[in-house]
């Protein structure tokens, strides 16, 4: 008996070191916010800076629902909880909660994720404002949430979909409650302009896909203590090497504008029908009559609805050139039923057992700068190279040549230009 009292005394004795160590994260905030024991809506909220206020709002109606204001101690259970959040999980669940409780609503989940978008924009120095597929791509993702109806079950689809959703929203407030988080933001303007890749599924696809293709950098607020906000601003986003819009679609202006670059790629593909698909790729372009790519290697349906469909090793294959092997592009381990595969010349691709017109096409490089100024000087290389060959003079002249003197000993003329032109 003694014995259990002094476990449950250990227990209690740590789990109180626990929440004095998570409150005292606490004291800048509430140095700020509270007047005595209570926190009043107005004083909670204009603490955050302005882009955070929607979420503050939020936040302060789960702990108060009609109440202008609330005690200190409300306050601090709620946001203790996500001091103390350690999983994509647990992020997943708490920020649901927070906007929907226990049963998804479809407005609440997509006010949800327009300030998890929000947040991922402006911490990678993208303007916030959004575009009609910006908006369709949430929607269609709100759908996805919503249609799981249970908390539970949309967390388990996140973890295999898209885990970091609201990695950068809850990194963000964690800071401005410790107090350590700057609010100004670097901003880059025209990354997306009239591209397929919208914002929405940048941010879809850096939740989802390895840290290989979505360039981690360090905190923002390391970055800015240092004046170089801007860095991780540009290294946060990717570098368009191909697009069937600028391009021409085919596989020739496609292998010219992607091989060389060694680095991980990402491939988007519109068709009719609305679908949309990423193609994830980890290794260098090649050409060839294997299967090629590490284990990095998805492919994501993006519209109309978002699924992560494979992923793994051995995922792409491009034959352009051997007659006995199918020539084209196509995506998918399973050689005898490739989720995706291009047609010869890219206009056509077959997917969910039918073939349709190909709209768009973009790869864009993941890797660092580096990667893209090494293929840039390996392209100048060739153009000289190709340049020189041209210039390269054929030995001597016909006229000397000792051939013609063979077939004129033969009785052949090789010379009936000349001899009309006398004539």
């Amino acid at each position: 008996m003694g014995a259990k009292e002094s476990h449950q005394r250990h227990q209690e004795g740590h789990s109180s070191k626990a929440s004095r160590e998570i409150n005292s994260q606490l004291e800048h905030f509430f140095s700020i916010v509270a007047n005595g024991d209570r926190v009043s809506r107005a004083n909670f909220v204009n603490y955050f800076p302005e882009v955070g206020r929607p979420l503050a709002e939020r936040l302060f109606t789960c702990i108060s629902p009609s109440e202008p204001e609330s005690t200190k101690q409300k306050c601090a259970e709620l946001l203790s909880r996500i001091l103390s959040v350690a999983t994509t999980s647990a992020q997943s669940s708490v920020y649901i909660a927070t906007f929907s409780g226990i049963t998804l609503k479809p407005q609440e989940v997509t006010n949800l994720l327009e300030s998890a978008l929000k947040f991922s924009l402006l911490s990678a120095g993208i303007p916030e404002q959004r575009s009609d597929a910006d908006n369709h791509a949430i929607g269609a993702l709100a759908s996805e949430l919503t249609s799981k109806s249970m908390i539970t079950s949309a967390v388990e689809w996140m973890d295999v979909n898209c885990p970091e959703l609201f990695t950068e929203m809850h990194r963000t407030l964690v800071g401005w409650l410790r107090g350590q988080e700057s609010c100004s933001f670097a901003s880059v303007d025209g990354e997306f302009s009239g591209r397929l890749l919208c914002k929405a599924w940048w941010w879809i696809l850096q939740s989802s896909l390895p840290s290989i293709f979505t360039k981690k950098t360090k905190h923002r607020s390391t970055q800015q203590s240092t004046g170089t906000a801007e860095e991780p601003a540009l290294d946060n986003l990717w570098d368009l090497l191909y697009s069937s819009s600028d391009h021409g679609l085919s596989t020739n202006r496609l292998q010219h504008h992607v091989f060389g670059y060694r680095g991980p790629t990402l491939m988007i593909l519109s068709c009719d029908e609305e679908y949309v698909y990423a193609v994830a790729v980890d290794t260098e372009w090649r050409e060839g009559t294997q299967s090629w790519g590490g284990s990095s290697c998805c492919i994501m349906r993006l519209s109309p609805d978002v699924q992560k469909l494979e992923e793994g090793d051995n995922m792409i294959f491009f034959n352009d050139r051997s007659r006995n092997m199918p020539r084209g592009i196509s995506v998918g381990r399973n050689p005898k039923k490739r989720v995706l595969t291009f047609k010869e010349g890219m206009e056509v691709v077959e997917h969910n057992h039918k073939s349709v017109p190909v709209r768009t096409l973009e790869v864009w490089g993941c890797g660092d700068s580096a990667v893209r100024t090494a293929q840039a000087r390996q392209k100048k290389m060739e153009l000289k190279d190709a340049e020189r060959a041209a210039k390269v003079k054929l030995p001597g002249q016909w006229e000397d040549n000792p051939d013609r003197l063979l077939l004129e000993l033969g009785g052949v003329k090789v010379n009936h230009a000349e001899q009309f032109a006398r004539d």
